[in-house]
């Protein structure tokens, strides 16, 4: 039987009013295609997951044009050149103009309004999910839920872009530079020189490793420091907090 995301994938036919939850906001890695530097990804209200690549980056850095549990409006269309069911390329890939931003989604009641889309399937078997992840269902975006938290892993990393990435950056436009800024003052996004990952066990005391999305604590900590932002700052902030 096929997933509710190939079902939706199937049915749809070119471009899609389609009404989805951002819950991702993937930090830029530069590569050959310009499609698979920057994406996000969010659920449908049915709880289906959908990957959106590309999109401009600076809906990425920027949460007040789209922040994370946020409901936005986009016409979005199933890509036939990738084979993950959850992909789908925005209609207007360079500008969105076509995305309505709507209501955002809080913390009350410990989450109670977020965990109603987010929490509609859950995996807690990693035998199960790389199961599910293989032909033919091919799933690639999935709610997982750990047995356990072992740790957090901070791991070292380049300080700055390889000199083929920085000019890929710039090529692309992958600029950190808010809406309110003159073209002329933009800056090329700063790397995060830190790896994160958690290790857990999960229902099936099975170890297992997951890499931390960083675009989101890189913002979270120009929001909490502001000019004073170090990303030293921020991986000991981040490893406080797992600690507590």
């Amino acid at each position: 039987m096929e997933t509710s995301g190939n079902t939706h994938r199937l049915t749809m036919t070119r471009y899609e009013r389609k009404r989805v939850l951002i819950t991702v906001k993937a930090y830029p890695q530069p590569s050959r295609s310009y499609d698979e530097l920057v994406c996000t990804a969010g659920v449908l209200e049915d709880g289906s997951w959908v990957r959106i690549y590309p999109v401009p980056f600076k809906f990425i850095a920027e949460n007040k044009l789209m922040a994370k549990y946020q409901w936005v409006e986009v016409d979005l269309e199933s890509r036939s050149d990738d084979f993950r069911p959850e992909s789908y390329s925005p209609k207007n890939r360079r500008d969105l103009r076509d995305l309505s931003t709507l209501e955002k989604i809080g913390t009350e009641r410990a989450w109670e309004e977020r965990k109603k889309y987010c929490l509609k399937t859950v995996y807690t078997s990693r035998r199960n999910l790389i199961e599910d992840s293989q032909d033919p269902k091919n799933i690639s975006l999935v709610t997982f839920k750990p047995a356990e938290f072992l740790d957090f892993i901070i791991e070292p990393d380049e300080r700055d872009w390889k000199q083929k990435w920085k000019a890929q950056l710039a090529q692309l436009d992958l600029f950190a530079q808010s809406a309110d800024e003159d073209a002329t003052t933009r800056q090329a996004i700063r790397k995060l020189p830190y790896k994160f990952y958690y290790r857990f066990k999960d229902e099936e005391k099975d170890n297992g490793f997951s890499s931390l999305l960083t675009e989101a604590m890189r913002q979270d900590g120009l929001d909490r420091f502001g000019g004073k932002f170090s990303a030293d700052r921020r991986v000991l902030y981040q490893r406080e907090r797992f600690e507590r």
